[in-house]
């Protein structure tokens, strides 16, 4: 049996992704805010040097002005996203990442019936139930962390919603957003945070190594799910997805000691639950079939 060459693309950007919090955390001395601008630049000159190296210029211009707003929009959403997802992680609050990124496919439902008035079965509105009774048990203990799980659920599933709706490529979104979000990032470090020098200038040598390998990282996973996309559908990967969150929790619990005791524990199996309705076992079963040729 030879695997699909797509399934190993997104196996390996979603394993990437689900060691981000033990890469961030060895940034904890530094603001998050710091660490987002090093890894937006990063990020923005790395896929600009792709773009110029592409044999075929593929980006829409016209359409990017067309679309203007709702691009900053996506870039908004993202640069959200990511700042507090880093933030998260530097003050200890991994496990509820984790929980924000197993709720955001069944957002993007609730995010498509609401807006797009898309069509949702049954499975799924039991799936939307559970996963409101999973956020609710969740609140009973960690009240004063929800609003990072709401936050980043929210926001992922809007930067998703804006994309679909708007017709917006992976490549020429990701490049618009970066540089989008360089400016105002820029204007934080020059004018409330540390200029980016001076981050340099007195970091020792092994954080100047994580600094300076922020875009890179960022950018890595990313081109990996881009190639397994363009040999897979949408829906097949969305089973590897749960991965990185997978991770993500076993790495704040297990190696970080966050705390996770009985109403988390439910609160989590709940959402689970959500997650086998919206994934029952015939469709599972099919997904993974065709990641084989016999």
């Amino acid at each position: 049996m030879i695997p699909n060459i797509g399934y190993i693309h997104a196996l390996t950007a979603y394993f990437i992704w689900g060691l981000f919090p033990l890469y961030w955390s060895q940034l904890r001395s530094f603001n998050a805010l710091d660490i987002m601008s090093l890894r937006v630049i990063g990020g923005g000159l790395i896929l600009s040097l792709f773009f110029m190296l592409k044999k075929k210029k593929s980006i829409r211009i016209e359409h990017i002005r067309k679309n203007l707003v709702p691009l900053i929009g996506t870039s908004l959403f993202l640069g959200l996203n990511w700042s507090l997802y880093i933030w998260a992680v530097v003050n200890g609050h991994i496990v509820e990442t984790s929980l924000a990124y197993f709720l955001s496919p069944l957002f993007k439902v609730a995010m498509g019936l609401i807006f797009l008035k898309e069509v949702v079965t049954k499975n799924q509105k039991r799936a939307l139930f559970l996963v409101l009774m999973g956020v609710c048990i969740f609140a009973i203990d960690g009240i004063g962390s929800l609003w990072i799980v709401l936050v980043m659920a929210f926001s992922f599933s809007l930067l998703g919603l804006y994309r679909k709706k708007y017709e917006i490529k992976a490549f020429e979104g990701l490049l618009f957003e970066h540089l989008f979000l360089i400016i105002p990032f820029f204007i934080y470090n020059n004018y409330w945070g540390r200029p980016l020098h001076e981050i340099f200038l007195y970091a020792s040598g092994r954080d100047l190594f994580f600094l300076s390998c922020a875009g890179v990282v960022s950018v890595a996973p990313l081109l990996f799910f881009g190639k397994a996309l363009s040999t897979l559908k949408l829906g097949e990967v969305a089973l590897i997805q749960y991965l990185a969150p997978t991770m993500q929790l076993f790495t704040g619990v297990y190696i970080y000691a966050e705390p996770f005791g009985l109403v988390k524990m439910v609160s989590f199996s709940v959402v689970w639950l959500g997650l086998i309705y919206y994934f029952p076992i015939p469709k599972m079963a099919h997904l993974f079939s065709r990641s084989y040729k016999f």
